[in-house]
């Protein structure tokens, strides 16, 4: 590997972590994260062909660390994480136009470290942590839950099915639609 550029400081200033990622054949985006000691709202992009920093994109709907995503040729969404605490909101962009997140739709539940993909019609959010009885102290709790939203037009996510196992922290990869 080689250095590609680096995060702008100005728009993370500390560096980031837990974000959710995406991209097309021009633009590569990061979405929200963690930027010790507070979550951020913040979207930057690099231009995938050609080596620098990162540039401003626009902002979530609300600050998210330990985020899901998923993209397609057109769309990036964001899904659930940590703002400061669990949130079921997943947001959208268009990835060719800089500009600030729209909400989407709802997840069936709060949730944080999912993943997510995409085949082009439909994106899909799979297991994470919902924090189901757990307390102060926790240590996380997996989930084993699939669900799908639309990718033509707003709406909240539907039941899938499940994972054969409980997880959280997943990697998932999406194909080129």
């Amino acid at each position: 590997a080689t250095n590609f550029g680096n995060m702008t400081p100005h728009y993370m200033p500390n560096g980031t972590r837990s974000g959710g990622g995406a991209g097309d054949l021009t633009r590569v985006v990061q979405m929200g994260g963690d930027d010790a000691p507070s979550r951020v709202n913040t979207i930057v992009y690099f231009t995938a062909m050609t080596t620098g920093n990162s540039t401003d994109f626009g902002d979530l709907t609300q600050p998210a660390s330990y985020v899901g995503s998923a993209y397609n040729s057109t769309r990036a969404w964001r899904m659930g994480g940590y703002a400061p605490s669990r949130t079921n909101t997943t947001d959208s962009i268009t990835i060719a136009t800089t500009g600030n997140a729209t909400t989407w739709g709802d997840l069936i539940q709060v949730w944080r470290y999912s993943s997510g993909c995409s085949n082009g019609p439909r994106f899909v959010n799979m297991g994470g942590d919902d924090g189901q009885g757990m307390g102060s102290g926790e240590t996380g709790y997996w989930n084993n839950t699939i669900q799908y939203f639309s990718a033509d037009s707003t709406g909240n996510a539907s039941n899938f099915g499940n994972l054969w196992n409980a997880r959280n922290g997943l990697g998932a990869m999406s194909g080129n639609a």
